[in-house]
Formats: structure tokens, C-alpha cells, sequence
């Protein structure tokens, strides 16, 4: 293959990617958009004041806090933020699975033994880690203000913000465009764990379950892909594992993100910010709401299926270019 198909080959299956995983985030983030909410509000509310009050037996679990967002503020209320979630999540997804594509056939690339299972295991999370790393830096002011929209509870005619561009326009007003990336560096830091196991262990798992089960077949009964349901349970526990080592990272952003709207800071930076709450709440409060979160973490497991179904059938159909390539 010449240089210039290998590149047209590149193009067409980031376009797949694109494609495939932009449908799959609008209809998985939707569907757990719900639990998103409960996350958010049990991280911020156990740990920090938000609406000038100490909220820290505020909304106490999964099925109280959904029924307590009904009654104050209605049925929509529990998608309240998924429209900036959607916006933030459909590009940023379809950038970030071409760009783990890209950057693992780049590594992959400058290496000789490419059939070594653990040398793509490894190259999986760094791919992984790079594309999580570099979307996050693309798309974190959407982040910023979701996290704000998702995080009021009480009445709606009391929430800080109205929508995604009150929250973008009322932070400038008040603390200038650098706000918008406050908790950043620590986002950061968890994203690239998150997102390194969440594609590496996810890819690594199913390369070497196929590998095995294709060695005990003839090559006229070998698969192409794994079973639907198969895959699906190891996008589950690619995506338990990533959240399980992420997540403390995630809620001190989340905290960091917050307090921006409060006018006393009860946090100076990230390291502050774990040291009150390990000393205040031990390890149970880097990891309050993971149980919504665990929930809500189908979602991104359907993702990574639907993604792959998705760009399956659009090859199939002659899309983008035809076959995928085989990584």
C-alpha cells in the first residue's frame, strides 16, 4: 500500500469513527442522563457549599435524589445539563476515537513486533491516555459548565445559571476566560488514567479473547469480531476499572469547578482540596456518588459496543471509504 493510500485509509476510518461514535454518545448519554445528575450533585453536595449553604446531608441517595429533583424542579429537570453534556460529549467522543485510532496505528507503526500481545496492550493505553488527554483540552469548558448546570438542586428559579451561555458569560463576567479551565490540571491527570484503561483494557480484552478463540478453529471458521454480548462485558469491566482509579481525580475537579461560582473558596487548589477531604472524610469522600456513577457507567460501555457496531455496518455499506482496516 503507497503512502497516499495508507493516509486516505487513516482519513476514511477516523471518519468512521467519527461517525459511529457521535451516534452511539447521543443515544447512550441520554439514556443515563439521570444518573449523571445524582453523580454529580452527591459529589459536590457532600463536599463542598454550594448555593450559599452547607449541603452535606443534602440528597442522601440514588433513588432520594432523583425523587427530590422531580419534586422541586420536575420531570425534564432530570436531564437538566444533558444538552451541554450531548454538545460536549458527540464531538468530543468522535474526536477522541479517531484520534485513539490514529495515535495507535502511529505507535503502532514504530515497532516491529506488532503481534505481541502485551507490546499492544501497552500501546492501547498510551493511545488511549493521549486521545482522552488531548480532546479533554479541546472540549473542557463544556465540561466546566455541565457540571455547574447538573449541579443545582432546589427550586429553578434559584439556580446560578440558566443555560450553557449564561454560564459561559456569567463566569468571564466574574472571574475571566482562565475560569472556564479552573480544575483543569487535575481533570487532566484523571482523564488519562481513565481513558488508557477504558480503550486499552477494552481492546487489549477483546483482541485477546478473539486471538484465542480463533486458535482453536480452522481459518474457514474464524471470526472477524466478538459476539455483541461478549464485547459488551468487556466494555463493562474496561469501564468499572477505569472509574474505579479515576474517579477521586474526577470529584476533586468536580469540587474545584463548583466553587468557582462561591464567593468564600473553601478550596485553594487540587492538593487542598484532597487533603480536607481525606482528613474529613477519609477515602468515602473522593469516592461519594460511585454508585450513580457506576450505573450511569453503562453508558459509556454501550458506547464503546455501539461504536464498534456502528462502524462495522458503515464499512460494510462502502461508507467512508470501505473495510476497516484491521488494527
Amino acid at each position: 500500500m503507497s503512502k497516499k493510500d495508507k493516509e486516505r485509509s487513516s482519513l476514511h476510518e477516523f471518519g468512521l469513527d467519527a461517525v459511529s461514535s457521535a451516534v452511539a454518545t447521543a443515544i447512550a448519554r441520554s439514556v443515563v442522563a439521570p444518573f449523571d445528575r445524582v453523580k454529580i450533585i452527591s459529589q459536590v453536595h457532600y463536599t463542598s457549599i454550594v448555593n450559599g449553604q452547607n449541603n452535606l446531608h443534602y440528597h442522601p441517595g440514588i433513588l432520594t435524589t432523583l425523587n427530590q429533583i422531580y419534586r422541586e424542579q420536575g420531570l425534564r429537570a432530570l436531564w437538566f445539563g444533558n444538552f451541554t453534556n450531548i454538545l460536549r460529549f458527540v464531538p468530543s467522543q468522535a474526536v477522541m476515537f479517531g484520534l485513539n485510532t490514529f495515535y495507535l496505528k502511529l505507535l503502532l507503526s514504530n515497532i516491529k513486533h506488532k503481534d505481541n500481545g502485551w507490546s499492544h496492550a501497552a500501546l492501547s493505553l498510551i493511545s488511549g491516555g493521549l486521545s482522552g488527554a488531548t480532546t479533554l483540552c479541546m472540549f473542557y469548558p463544556l465540561l466546566f459548565c455541565q457540571t455547574h448546570l447538573a449541579a443545582h438542586v432546589g427550586p429553578l428559579v434559584d439556580r446560578e445559571y440558566t443555560g450553557l451561555l449564561d454560564c459561559i458569560q456569567k463566569t468571564v463576567h466574574t472571574n475571566g476566560v482562565r475560569a472556564l479551565y479552573t480544575g483543569f490540571a487535575i481533570a487532566a491527570n484523571g482523564m488519562v488514567i481513565n481513558k488508557a484503561i477504558y480503550f486499552g483494557a477494552y481492546y487489549s480484552f477483546n483482541k485477546t479473547i478473539l486471538d484465542h478463540s480463533n486458535s482453536l478453529v480452522s481459518n474457514e471458521e474464524k471470526d472477524a469480531k466478538l459476539p455483541f454480548w461478549i464485547r459488551f462485558a468487556t466494555a463493562q469491566v474496561s469501564t468499572y476499572l477505569s472509574q474505579l482509579f479515576s474517579y477521586p481525580l474526577d470529584t476533586i475537579g468536580r469540587v474545584l469547578i463548583v466553587q468557582t461560582a462561591q464567593e468564600e473558596k473553601l478550596y485553594l487548589n487540587a492538593r487542598d482540596c484532597f487533603t480536607k477531604l481525606w482528613k474529613s472524610q477519609g477515602l468515602s469522600g473522593l469516592y461519594r456518588g460511585m454508585l450513580p456513577n457506576m450505573i450511569r457507567s453503562s453508558g459509556s460501555a454501550l458506547i464503546l459496543v455501539l461504536h464498534d457496531e456502528f462502524k462495522w455496518t458503515l464499512s460494510k455499506m462502502g461508507l467512508f471509504g470501505g473495510d476497516i482496516q484491521d488494527d
